[in-house]
């Protein structure tokens, strides 16, 4: 069970990252 819930947090983490990484970087455009 806690192997499963690993797995789906680091898949869940490899596609949200970018797209939040990605939000970071339009938010502070822009703010410029």
């Amino acid at each position: 069970m806690g192997l499963f819930v690993y797995g789906l947090i680091s898949i869940l983490a490899a596609i949200a990252l970018p797209a939040y990484q990605d939000y970071i970087a339009k938010s502070q455009v822009a703010e410029a």
